[in-house]
């Protein structure tokens, strides 16, 4: 994002190319953080990878392994992927012929994982899950009520305001 200093001027211009791969690099080092963003950023072509350079088999594996490091965020990427499933036919990318199907099962998984690691997104979409009676949830407003809660008390905007709005 570039970087400023206490005078306003700037001390490093933005370069998303020249970050990627740094964190490339770390994610090299073993670092988890920089492990799930360059597997977001593999999937997602954000943060300098361009749409031709998109690998989801690749990015896949990065976000296994930051979630077998217990990456919260990790976990709840992983869960929205088995949510909504994934093909590579709808994206410009590197991969040829790769679908990932709808998994519910994966899905529960990857989300109580987030939930269990403190990920406020992941408990938002659970308080979704029980406040609509959804994707094989019973309709349940003091589960819902309780992870809505939780997302919150992590300064969860949503989760605030949908309190707000309920109280």
């Amino acid at each position: 994002s570039g970087a400023e200093d206490t005078k306003g001027t700037i001390v490093i211009n933005q370069d998303k190319k020249k970050s990627i791969e740094y964190y490339k690099q770390a994610a090299d080092l073993g670092d988890v953080g920089a492990i799930y963003w360059v597997g977001h950023c593999l999937i997602s072509g954000e943060g300098g990878i361009n749409k031709n350079e998109i690998d989801i088999i690749q990015g896949l594996n990065m976000l296994e392994k930051a979630a077998n490091q217990e990456h919260p965020a990790a976990y709840y990427y992983l869960a929205t992927i088995y949510r909504s499933g994934l093909k590579s036919s709808n994206i410009d990318c590197v991969d040829v012929n790769v679908n990932i199907d709808v998994n519910i099962d994966l899905f529960n998984k990857y989300l109580d994982l987030a939930i269990d690691a403190g990920d406020s997104d992941a408990c938002f979409c659970k308080a979704d899950l029980y406040m609509n009676g959804i994707e094989g949830y019973p309709l349940d407003e003091k589960k819902s009520i309780s992870y809505m809660q939780f997302a919150a008390d992590k300064n969860h905007i949503d989760a605030i305001v949908n309190l707000g709005t309920m109280h």
